[in-house]
């Protein structure tokens, strides 16, 4: 592909939208998913870089890939500046619950717990089972309208690659399970799942647009200041009761990571091709 082009020159065409462009920019894109595979994050970026230069329109879905794998490489501060150069460049995306988790994530480390909580939300409405699904638990489709396949449970399930970047930060896991868990995130999921039942039996246009409405409604509430104080509570606090908490949490993450490496998948043993159960 680079040789029938004769230049990788970023000026030399209209990268992507000269047709003749696009088997070396999907070359690209595929060395970039090998080098993902092969873990060698910083060259994947390399190679996603490149192609946003020469394509900052992004045909190829690249964005959704770029700041996740600096976190993946380790690159901390990298990885916040693609997140910030992804908003500033598509203000009009729906990132999946994927892009906003590991946002999230991204901000708690940062030390701003507000911001974090704000996408976390965002990633849970995105995808209902996303958050579960982190936390360790098995979570079964809901009987409610899904807009696209991002926000079934499969999609929350394909989640496992970037399951590294938890490993190691108990107190982000705490974070994300104390706000998941917080009355008022409880409150909202459980009206907004109402509203998806609601939906999903709703054939009128007009009632449908109410419902999807008023999911919306739900979905811009918060994360209230109290909700966020009362998680900043529960890492924080010294109280024995919220130390118990945190330490049935942290047991209960131990044993469900356990169990997920013992088949190096991250599924449900009853999901495993029946050669493999004998």
């Amino acid at each position: 592909a680079r040789k029938s082009l004769g230049t990788e020159d970023p000026g030399a065409f209209r990268w992507w939208g000269d047709i003749a462009t696009r088997p070396y920019m999907r070359a690209r894109e595929r060395l970039g998913k090998v080098f993902e595979f092969l873990e060698r994050y910083s060259e994947a970026v390399e190679e996603y870089r490149a192609l946003l230069e020469r394509n900052p329109g992004d045909t190829q879905g690249i964005r959704f890939a770029l700041p996740s794998l600096c976190q993946l490489a380790g690159n901390q501060r990298e990885a916040l500046q693609e997140y910030a150069t992804y908003e500033e460049n598509y203000p009009d995306d729906g990132p999946d619950s994927h892009f906003l988790l590991n946002w999230g994530l991204a901000l708690f480390q940062a030390g701003d717990l507000p911001s974090a909580l704000r996408k976390w939300r965002r990633a849970g409405f995105e995808n209902i089972y996303q958050i579960p699904y982190q936390l360790g638990f098995d979570p079964k489709e809901e009987n409610i309208w899904h807009s696209s396949n991002l926000a079934t449970v499969d999609f929350a399930l394909d989640y496992g690659s970037y399951s590294p970047l938890w490993e190691n930060d108990e107190s982000a896991w705490l974070a994300l399970a104390a706000f998941w868990s917080d009355a008022d995130t409880r409150h909202d999921v459980a009206e907004w799942i109402d509203q998806g039942r609601k939906l999903d039996s709703t054939s009128d246009v007009k009632g449908r647009t109410k419902i999807l409405d008023e999911q919306e409604a739900i979905e811009n509430r918060g994360p209230t200041p109290d909700c966020v104080a009362r998680v900043e509570q529960r890492i924080r606090a010294t109280d024995p009761v919220t130390a118990l908490w945190r330490r049935f949490v942290l047991i209960w993450r131990s044993v469900r990571l356990f169990l997920r490496s013992l088949d190096g998948e991250l599924y449900d043993w009853r999901d495993l091709p029946e050669e493999r159960m004998l």
